[in-house]
C-alpha cells in the first residue's frame, strides 16, 4: 500500500471494508 490514509478513519474504513470482505469469501467456500 502505497498511498497513505488522509486521516485515521479512511484507513480504519478501508481495514474494516476488507475484513469482512475476506470473511465473506471464507463462508462462501
Amino acid at each position: 500500500m502505497t498511498r497513505r490514509p488522509e486521516s485515521p478513519t479512511e484507513g480504519a474504513v478501508m481495514q474494516d471494508d476488507v475484513l469482512p470482505d475476506y470473511r465473506e469469501r471464507e463462508d462462501a467456500e
